[in-house]
């Protein structure tokens, strides 16, 4: 580095000390559909001239990495918003930035400066409802980052980040989504066919809460070998991409139910699961996929198996900032 570059640099960096930016968000966790807002703090030594002061949010995906790293996804910026807050944006077009020099060298163009003093600019961003939640497991990665920057033509940039969590915009208090799900085996020998019902009373729920529902098995007494019906709760959690998926899948909660040694017509009965609260909500993002299913198995011959997908969100947190419209 020459001898005037090293000046120039430290002119920058003095002029960098003379002032100070903090980024303050009203909450840590934001639901997806709402605004985002904060404030940003600015301490200035002295008059700052000329100075740009922005805020943006940034949601990134960062895939895990598979065996066959050129066949799996990179990671990439799928969302940004920026809001000006101070200060006058350059021109883009040439005319644009023809006309604002010309201006200056006739002394039209009046400077912009930030007095001496602290300064706080309030920000509210809007998150669109489609977001994916913040996530972080087997699959990889969701980050949401907000970043506060001072720039000037004549000093370095100034910035300060701050990670924020961004969850599921779905309303829980007072929805009402009940799924229901029937299927019938099918058999080669002539016997009746057994057929299962899925009844559960919200296929959306948060972590941490209980999942209720019901099943009716028909015909199970009359199959060789039926011993037990399980209703699962299975997480699946995916990474696509051009070598195909990378997966993986476990079983969170299970209850099993005994079938009676004597021939019945039916077997039915309640069930609750629990969805842990540090598990991962519902994710469906370009290459990472999160998904919940509950699973039931009969065991018999034929074998009776259904699945019937819920939507996990985050916890109450978010709900509870949203309130009830």
């Amino acid at each position: 580095m020459s001898t005037t570059e090293q000046i120039r640099e430290h002119r920058r960096a003095a002029a960098n000390r003379t002032c100070a930016l903090e980024l303050v968000s009203t909450r840590g966790v934001f639901c997806a559909g709402d605004l985002l807002t904060g404030i940003v703090v600015l301490r200035a030594a002295r008059p700052i001239a000329n100075a740009l002061l922005r805020v943006s949010v940034r949601g990134t995906e960062q895939p895990a990495q598979g065996a066959d790293r050129k066949g799996s996804p990179q990671a990439a910026v799928f969302f940004v918003r920026e809001k000006l807050l101070s200060g006058v944006e350059p021109p883009r077009a040439a005319l644009e930035r023809l006309s604002v020099i010309w201006n200056a060298f006739l002394g039209r163009t009046k400077k912009r400066t930030i007095a001496a003093g602290e300064h706080i600019y309030p920000f509210a961003v809007s998150l669109p409802a489609s977001l994916p939640p913040s996530y972080s497991g087997s699959a990889g990665k969701i980050v949401y980052v907000v970043r506060a920057e001072l720039s000037g033509a004549f000093r370095r940039s100034l910035t300060v980040e701050q990670f924020v969590e961004v969850s599921s915009g779905v309303r829980i208090k007072g929805a009402s989504s009940a799924a229901v799900r029937e299927m019938a085996a099918v058999c080669q020998d002539g016997r009746p066919s057994p057929t299962a019902r899925l009844e559960i009373e919200n296929a959306v729920a948060e972590l941490g809460s209980e999942i209720r529902g019901r099943f009716v098995v028909a015909n199970s007494g009359e199959q060789p070998g039926s011993k037990s019906v399980s209703i699962s709760l299975e997480l699946s959690e995916c990474v696509r991409g051009s070598q195909g998926a990378l997966a993986v899948r476990r079983r969170v909660d299970q209850t099993v139910v005994q079938v009676p040694s004597s021939g019945s017509d039916s077997v039915e009965g309640d069930f609750r699961l629990r969805i842990p609260a540090d598990a991962p909500p519902t994710v469906e993002a370009a290459s990472i996929s999160v998904s919940w299913e509950i699973r039931l198995h009969l065991d018999g011959e034929p074998p009776v198996e259904m699945s019937c997908p819920i939507k996990v969100v985050g916890g109450a947190s978010c709900s509870e900032a949203q309130g009830v419209s």
